[in-house]
C-alpha cells in the first residue's frame, strides 16, 4: 500500500488563505482480504486512484478569533482529531469508527462543506460544520473528485467544543444527519442518524521544557445510533512516549487499543460477536529529518465480529518521507 500526497498552501492579505491536496493512493484491500477487521489495521488502506483530497478557501477575522473555511474538506482534519493517536496506523486512532461509519468526508474522499471556528479564549474553542452527508461517490470510490449535492443524501452537521489545559485537552462533539436512514433489522422504520464522542489527552510525564512532549495518554469514546449502524459504541486510547532512547529525541514509541461494540440489531441479523478489539504497539524511528521508519505490530481479536474468522496478528512497516517546499 502507498499514499503520495502533494500539497500547496497560499497565504494572502487580510486573513485569506487557501489549501489544496492531491493524493495518489495504491490500496490493496488488506483488511478486506487478509486480517478481516472492520476498523482497518492501516490508515492508508484506501480506494486506489488519484484523488483531490482537499481544496478550500479560508478567511480569518477578529485577530484570528473567527475562522471560516469553505470548499472540499476532509472534516477529520478539524473534527475528532486525536493528536496522540496520529502516531498509530490503525484507522480508528485517526477517525473514531463510530463517527467514520456515518459516511462523513474523510481521507481521501472529501465533501463540500463549511466550517466556522471560534477561539473564545486562549483555552476554549468552538467548531461548527455543515457538510454534504456523504463524502465522495460511494459507487465510484476511485474517482478523482465527486461533488453530488443530492437532496436524498441530505446534510451532516457537526459541533465540537475543545478546552485546552497545560499538556492536554478535552473535546466533546456531536454530529447528526438531516435525512433519515432505515433500521438495520429491516423493520421499515427510519430515523435520522446521530452520534456523540469525547476524548481527553493528558501529558503524564513532561520531558524538558515543553508541556506536550514526554509520556502522554489519551482516551476516546463515542456512540452512534445502534438501530441504524453496525457499530453502536467505540472505546480507544493509549500511551505515547517521546525520545524513549538516549540520543533519539525525535523517536516515539506507543501502545494503543481500539475496540468497537457491534449493535444488538446488527448482531441479531448477522450472528456476530459483541466486539472487535485491536491492540497495537509501534515505534517511529527518524532516520534523517523528514524520513521515518515505523515498525508496527497489531493483534485483532474477533475481526469484524465474525465467529468464522480467526484472531489476526499483523506485522507492518510504515515508511514516511516528507519533502518541504518553499
Amino acid at each position: 500500500m502507498s499514499d503520495l500526497e502533494l500539497t500547496s498552501t497560499w497565504t494572502g492579505e487580510n486573513g485569506w488563505s487557501a489549501y489544496g491536496d492531491l493524493q495518489i493512493v495504491q490500496g490493496k484491500g488488506f483488511s478486506g482480504n487478509y486480517s478481516g477487521d472492520i476498523q482497518m489495521v492501516s490508515n492508508i488502506d484506501l480506494p486506489t486512484g488519484i484523488h483531490l483530497g482537499e481544496l478550500w478557501l479560508r478567511k480569518s477575522a477578529l485577530a484570528d478569533q473567527l475562522t471560516s473555511t469553505v470548499g472540499l474538506i476532509n472534516l477529520n482534519n478539524v473534527f475528532d482529531v486525536q493528536d496522540a493517536g496520529a502516531l498509530f496506523l490503525n484507522a480508528s486512532h485517526g477517525f473514531g469508527y463510530d463517527f467514520a461509519q456515518s459516511g462523513a468526508s474523510a481521507k481521501p474522499l472529501p465533501a463540500f462543506g463549511l466550517i466556522e471556528e471560534w477561539n473564545v479564549s486562549d483555552t476554549l474553542r468552538v467548531r461548527l460544520g455543515v457538510f454534504d452527508a456523504i463524502g465522495g461517490d460511494p459507487e465510484h470510490p476511485g474517482s478523482f473528485v465527486a461533488v453530488k449535492l443530492r437532496r436524498s443524501e441530505g446534510l451532516q452537521y457537526q459541533f465540537e467544543v475543545e478546552s485546552d489545559f497545560k499538556g492536554g485537552y478535552v473535546k466533546i462533539g456531536h454530529w447528526a444527519n438531516t435525512v433519515a436512514a432505515d433500521m438495520i433489522d429491516g423493520s421499515g422504520q427510519a430515523r435520522r442518524p446521530a452520534g456523540t464522542y469525547g476524548q481527553i489527552l493528558v501529558t503524564l510525564l513532561p520531558k524538558g521544557e515543553k508541556d506536550d512532549v514526554g509520556l502522554r495518554g489519551w482516551l476516546r469514546a463515542g456512540v452512534a445510533d445502534d438501530k441504524l449502524f453496525s457499530v453502536g459504541d467505540y472505546l480507544g486510547g493509549g500511551l505515547t512516549y517521546d525520545g524513549p532512547l538516549h540520543g533519539r529525541d525525535q523517536d516515539t514509541i506507543g501502545v494503543a487499543i481500539a475496540s468497537v461494540g457491534f449493535s444488538r440489531a446488527y448482531r441479531a441479523t448477522y450472528a456476530m460477536t459483541a466486539r472487535e478489539t485491536s491492540v497495537e504497539i509501534t515505534y517511529a524511528y527518524e532516520v534523517t529529518p523528514g524520513v521515518v521508519l515505523q515498525p508496527d505490530l497489531q493483534y485483532v481479536v474477533h475481526p469484524s465480529g465474525d465467529p468464522a474468522l480467526h484472531n489476526a496478528l499483523v506485522l507492518g512497516l510504515n515508511c514516511r518521507v516528507s519533502l518541504g517546499g518553499s
